[in-house]
């Protein structure tokens, strides 16, 4: 440390920002981003637990599957799910890798899929899950 040139004896201040950079606020896991936009987005439903988590690396593999899902909800006449996989099927399209989760998780006994875009933290889309579209009904995470 130094002295001021004008008052010997007074030391010059040190500026601990060149020692400590500022780090950025820590980025919340997958895990939990998508808990949160779950939250915010279903709060009036009650407390929601996410049971499994898939972040999608190839989205647009998906895409045929999902229309295929949409002609069979039209076909059978179950005109909202045809419509919520239609939000599912234009999400597919559009996410870049890595940028579109697909969550089970629970309000109380009810059991559902979310669709979630992680790069505008907003839900896509939300089927019940009572055809297994995650697959077989085990908890993965928060066990």
């Amino acid at each position: 440390m130094g002295t001021f040139a004008g008052n010997p004896g007074r030391f010059t201040p040190l500026d601990l920002r060149q020692y400590f950079p500022l780090c950025p606020p820590p980025v919340p896991s997958h895990e939990e981003q998508v808990a949160d936009i779950l939250d915010r987005s279903l709060h009036d439903m009650g407390p929601v637990r996410v049971e499994r988590l898939v972040i999608l690396s190839r989205p647009d593999l998906l895409a045929a599957l999902w229309q295929t899902h949409k002609r069979r909800f039209l076909t059978e006449g179950r005109f909202e799910r045809a419509l919520r996989a239609q939000l599912v099927l234009e999400a597919l399209k559009g996410a870049a890798p890595g940028s579109l989760a697909v969550a089970r998780a629970t309000v109380g006994d009810a059991v559902f899929v979310a669709w979630v875009d992680l790069a505008r933290s907003v839900l896509v889309s939300v089927l019940e899950d009572d055809e297994g579209l995650f697959g077989p009904h085990e908890p993965a995470i928060n066990a």
